[in-house]
């Protein structure tokens, strides 16, 4: 949700338009490709469907980086 917070708000978001990031739509084919993925494979894997983002001048310069960290925070939350 960070990266997809910045490409939509910048740099500077904020921890409110953070919590809204959680409440928009999903992309169509997103929601369709996650579901023929948990039938294909299960608990094996675990997709998540983008959101729906329509914006007129996103942000893109560090997005890897933002879904990077994103990532790795919940990977290291899992862990016992």
């Amino acid at each position: 949700m960070i990266a997809s917070t910045r490409y939509c708000h910048g740099d500077e978001y904020t921890n409110h338009q953070y919590e809204l990031m959680q409440n928009r739509p999903r992309r169509t084919e997103a929601v369709e490709f996650a579901a023929a993925l948990d039938r294909r494979m299960g608990e094996i894997v675990r997709c998540l469907p983008g959101f729906e983002l329509d914006v007129a001048a996103p942000t893109t310069i560090g997005l890897g980086d933002a879904f990077v960290g994103g990532f790795l925070a919940a990977v290291s939350r899992a862990r016992p």
